[in-house]
């Protein structure tokens, strides 16, 4: 339904004021009127009497203080006062015939058939002395006050309508008693105005204030009344003309008058009627709509996912949603209106909210405050409570608006992750043990093991040299084998030192240049093989920041492993290059075309003695690529490798540009 405008309330205090400036334009006019002899301005009609200038005086006086009643109450008071002063001395002098009545001396004027005084009428007296109380008691604070004003604003406001409808309809007994008991017209027509401005001065209450409301009553009263008000005048001024004109006798004019203002009330009635039945289904309609959106409101707050309540300014629960009462196991009856927040606490919580909720109330919010609440059947589950306050517009605390979160679940979770984050490390400190002890077992056994395998070497060769003429074939095939397979056993525990020593020792970072690394070992790996037909193809690459000697370890394993497993290409291609990964870090690839291997076993590649191809097809000892591995993750990268058997393989290892720790 359309709210009506409120066209009064729009601009009150301007109108008020218009009704005084009406006030003090009048009063002067008429003033200049008997100063300048100008008749018009003094009596306005030709068949009215002229204002007293007394009276004139009268109304500047009230048009000044209604135009500053609120800015300077205690002025507009005073000038109020000083009216009904006028009019008091007016009545008591008439009624006791005080010979020092102010306006004695203005004397008497024709009018009509006989004379008019030119003192202030005793009719005008009295509205005046009733519209300066109602304009004085209007500018009191008191509630009662206000009342009797606008009580005497409307009886003043009827006697001037009262006056104007007898000069309307030519009515002589309405304004003219005697020669001292005469009301201008221009008078009357200021009283109304003054007596509509004093009511102006509380716009919002009494009967003015329904008027120009907003509600269905004074959006009614204002299309109706004016015509109310204007039509009966209208037709009885109209059969007075048609009386005077001799078309109608008394009788029928009275009749038709009657009749004609009966159809018109009766036609006004059916269009008000009309017109509320309308509001009244439009007022329904939007009860629906409001119902329907409270419900659907009501909905979503009683099976919202968290839960709800309010609270007053003693802790008393005043609502709370579905939800919560789920949680809590309780009704709605037995909660709303029935109990304190603190008995859903335990006494840890309670200690929290007696310390809490009063400041609460200081602040009007409170975030994330965390503590458990307790169940109809005494179990605990812990919550997360936010809130703030609605306060009315004296700022007074009215409820809170809280939220609550069951967080059992992210308890729980953060439990398991502590355990999870508890074991882990334990799993850690374990494996960094068995690392460390598994190191030290390398290292001794590599160690214990060299003593023996050099006696071997040195009896193979003793027995070489001193018996090797005396032995046939077969011998000296047994005593080369035993060598070599000292040999092996050699590298393979010199290999094993070197990298349970990668373990123990720290790393030395610092700038390496990569390029000029990977030259200097391409150098020493083809000397062990300078009659090989390779193609290099190298690429520029990045400095990075790292320990020199194990990034050396690392190149002169994957070239050697180029070398080594492209042995059957000729000619053989190699391939180094390096490029930015996704993460920011620096990716390094050695890629040959040489043998390859099957994906399938690419895990293998890293392990120690995990070899892909049979010794007696390319020599080694199984360790190489596991040093490269644990050299790079010391370094804070990854590897990893592919490759295609008879194709060729491809080994990638990163750098961050950021060094991580160890």
């Amino acid at each position: 339904m359309p709210v009506p405008p409120r066209y009064i309330l729009s601009s009150p205090q301007t109108l008020r004021k218009v009704c005084g400036g009406w006030l003090i334009a009048a009063g002067a006019a008429v003033l200049l009127g008997w100063v300048a002899d100008v008749e018009w301005l003094r009596q306005w009609y030709p068949t009215s009497v002229p204002m007293s200038p007394l009276t004139a005086i009268g109304f500047v006086l009230l048009g000044v203080a209604l135009c500053g009643a609120k800015r300077w109450p205690r002025i507009a008071g005073g000038l109020a006062l000083m009216a009904v002063a006028v009019s008091l001395e007016r009545l008591l002098g008439a009624a006791m015939g005080w010979p020092w009545r102010l306006d004695r001396q203005l004397g008497e004027v024709p009018f009509g058939s006989g004379v008019i005084s030119m003192r202030m009428a005793p009719q005008t007296a009295v509205h005046f002395l009733g519209l300066g109380l109602g304009l004085c008691l209007g500018l009191l604070p008191r509630p009662q006050a206000g009342s009797w004003s606008r009580g005497l604003a409307w009886v003043t406001l009827l006697a001037s309508f009262f006056v104007l409808t007898g000069y309307g309809f030519g009515i002589e007994q309405f304004f003219f008693f005697n020669a001292d008991a005469t009301m201008a017209i221009s008078t009357a027509l200021s009283f109304a105005i003054g007596s509509a401005g004093v009511l102006l001065m509380h716009p919002d209450k009494g009967t003015v204030g329904r008027l120009w409301g907003d509600t269905t009553a004074g959006m009614m009263l204002r299309r109706a009344l004016p015509a109310a008000v204007l039509f009966p005048l209208l037709t009885g001024g109209l059969r007075l003309e048609a009386e005077q004109l001799g078309w109608i006798s008394r009788d029928v004019g009275v009749a038709l008058m009657a009749f004609v203002n009966l159809v018109f009330m009766v036609g006004l009635l059916l269009l008000v009627a009309r017109r509320l039945e309308v509001t009244d289904v439009e007022r329904r309609q939007l009860m629906r709509e409001r119902l329907e959106e409270a419900a659907r409101v009501r909905d979503l707050y009683d099976h919202a996912p968290c839960g709800y309540h309010s609270l007053d300014a003693q802790g008393e629960i005043v609502d709370m949603n579905d939800t919560e009462l789920r949680w809590l196991g309780y009704s709605r009856e037995e909660v709303v209106g029935k109990m304190n927040f603190r008995e859903l606490l335990p006494p840890e919580g309670v200690a929290v909210f007696v310390v809490q909720f009063p400041e609460f109330l200081k602040t009007g919010a409170t975030s994330e405050l965390e503590f458990s609440m307790r169940r109809k059947d005494g179990s605990l589950f812990p919550v997360l409570v936010s809130a703030t306050a609605v306060k009315d517009e004296a700022g007074n605390f009215l409820h809170s608006r809280t939220t609550v979160f069951d967080i059992t679940d992210r308890k729980l979770y953060e439990e398991a992750r502590e355990a999870a984050l508890a074991e882990s490390a334990q799993t850690q400190r374990q494996l960094a043990d068995a690392n460390r002890e598994l190191e030290s077992f390398s290292y001794s056994v590599s160690h214990d093991l060299r003593a023996p395998l050099r006696h071997m070497d040195g009896f193979v060769k003793l027995l070489e040299s001193h018996s090797g003429a005396a032995l046939d074939e077969k011998g000296r095939r047994y005593v080369s084998v035993i060598q070599k397979a000292t040999n092996q056993m050699g590298r393979l525990i010199e290999d094993l030192l070197a990298f349970s020593r990668l373990g123990r020792s720290p790393i030395q970072r610092t700038k390496v240049d990569m390029a000029a690394l990977l030259e200097e070992t391409r150098a020493e790996v083809m000397r062990l093989e300078p009659d090989r037909q390779i193609e290099w193809v190298i690429r520029p690459l990045p400095r990075v920041e790292g320990d020199p000697q194990l990034l050396r370890v690392v190149w002169v394993n994957l070239l050697a492993n180029a070398v080594k497993y492209s042995r059957p290409r000729s000619p053989a291609r190699i391939e180094v290059r390096a490029d930015l990964g996704q993460d920011g870090e620096v990716v390094f690839q050695v890629k040959d075309n040489g043998v390859g291997f099957d994906m399938k076993y690419a895990k293998k590649l890293f392990g120690v003695f995990q070899r892909l191809h049979r010794a007696e097809d390319f020599e080694g000892t199984g360790i190489g690529l596991a040093t490269v591995q644990r050299i790079v993750h010391r370094h804070g990268g990854q590897m990893r490798a592919e490759g295609a058997c008879d194709v060729g393989a491809a080994f990638y290892f990163s750098l961050p540009t950021i060094p991580k720790h160890e």
